[in-house]
């Protein structure tokens, strides 16, 4: 074994320790892979940083090939045949060596899920429609305790491996489970089963995506996750939440002290997010993690956004999803004007018909000095809001003002680009941006 393999082999048996992989990005350094060693240096520091911090703003929107998918560097991966089996393409990479695996036959993963755990520090799986032999298999893995992330992306009822994985004394490392199609009627009896098994007790994350039916089930279902869970980020993205059952989503406890809270794509409506807007502001520990709400096609109304932006104890809000619904200019300003958002560093009002009103609100908010991201995509914004952009002061952290998709003239666009440098992305496309 030469010194590389030797040093890999310590970031495989350490795979929370960011020490391993900065040693190893000194070593390919020295050696001429400047470029390899430079990319694990920075994704671990991405990996530290929170998604409204620059570093993270600045990959996501600038440099995501890069940094984020790692495109360059896929050759250092272990090799896969990209059919049966392969690396994520947004998520194969953390903290600079492989991650994320995708499934797609679960025989092949079997035949070489021991020498791909090996070689790469793997911690997320994207697993596709197995049978109960595949399953059983799959839960008395050696290398199943360094797995963190699971995402069924190819089962609409997963109960024989969530079954399996609940009653596996090695899943011990799971702590982010996504389900990529929650609409069986059986998904409230495998998510009861799933809280009353020793990981319940350490979920981070859930997520559940497309679901029609059942969702008062759900939710009740979730008011059995048990006392003190350590759940951060809650998703139900593409479901029916309707207003009502919105506001018995915001009376179970877990969800005053989430970090994160996705309902993209609901039918909230005014109702359903004052009575989230409560909810995350109401007794809430002083030591809370800092939130992030993504409201995106929600049909947040503007009233339920006043709402939002009166609640009490939301100074601990940092990033806010507002793209996709038909706010008001008034429901925008207030938003701007309130004391709880002030600590906002990142709002995106994109795809909304406020225009030159949204440019106008936002840079005389209080959260304008401290901002790190700006989305105004495809707002109807024309030359008249690009002139009071180029009249306000520059937030010192200002990392990515999102322009694109507004009928902006060239020359302005030319203008914004020489105040903003590298920051600003924009593009004069005509009036036509999907609004109307």
């Amino acid at each position: 074994m030469d010194e590389r393999d030797a040093l890999l082999r310590v970031v495989v048996a350490a795979p929370d320790d960011d020490l391993p992989r900065l040693v190893l990005a000194d070593y390919l350094e020295e050696r001429g892979e400047e470029g390899y060693a430079a990319f694990i240096r920075t994704q671990v520091e991405l990996a530290r940083a929170a998604e409204w911090e620059p570093p993270a703003v600045d990959c996501r929107h600038h440099r995501r090939d890069a940094l984020a998918r790692g495109t360059p560097w896929r050759g250092y991966l272990p090799p896969v045949d990209g059919a049966r089996l392969e690396w994520h393409p947004d998520d194969g990479f953390r903290r600079g060596f492989g991650w994320g695996l995708v499934v797609r036959d679960m025989a092949a993963f079997a035949s070489h899920a021991d020498r791909l755990f090996a070689a790469a520090p793997v911690a997320a799986l994207y697993l596709p429609t197995a049978t109960l032999d595949d399953w059983r298999w799959f839960a008395a893995q050696p290398w199943l305790p360094r797995v963190k992330r699971i995402h069924f992306y190819g089962l609409s009822t997963p109960i024989e491996p969530v079954r399996e994985l609940s009653a596996s004394p090695l899943a011990t490392g799971v702590e982010d489970m996504m389900f990529g199609k929650a609409s069986s009627p059986a998904m409230p009896e495998i998510l009861a089963g799933l809280f009353r098994s020793p990981i319940g007790g350490r979920l981070r994350r859930i997520a559940l995506h497309v679901a029609s039916d059942d969702l008062d089930e759900l939710i009740d279902t979730l008011a059995e996750l048990p006392p003190g869970a350590p759940l951060e980020r809650l998703e139900l993205v593409t479901v029916s939440l309707t207003p009502d059952l919105a506001r018995r989503l915001a009376e179970l406890p877990v969800v005053r002290t989430l970090a994160e809270l996705d309902v993209r794509n609901c039918w909230l409506a005014t109702a359903g997010v004052r009575a989230l807007a409560r909810a995350l502001g109401a007794d809430r520990p002083a030591n809370s993690p800092a939130t992030v709400l993504r409201l995106s096609h929600a049909h947040a109304a503007s009233d339920g956004v006043i709402a939002l932006a009166r609640s009490e104890n939301l100074a601990g809000l940092r990033a806010l999803d507002l793209s996709g619904n038909r706010l008001t200019g008034r429901a925008l300003r207030v938003l701007c004007r309130a004391d709880a958002p002030a600590g906002l560093r990142a709002l995106s009002v994109a795809t909304n018909p406020l225009g030159d009103e949204a440019v106008a609100a936002v840079i005389a908010a209080r959260f304008w000095p401290t901002l790190v991201e700006l989305d105004l995509r495809r707002t109807r914004m024309t030359d008249t809001g690009a002139a009071r952009l180029l009249a306000a002061p520059v937030p010192a952290g200002l990392t990515a003002l999102l322009l694109d998709g507004n009928p902006v003239s060239p020359e302005m666009c030319a203008a914004l680009r020489g105040h903003f440098g590298d920051r600003v992305s924009v593009g004069a496309t005509g009036a036509g941006n999907g609004l109307d």
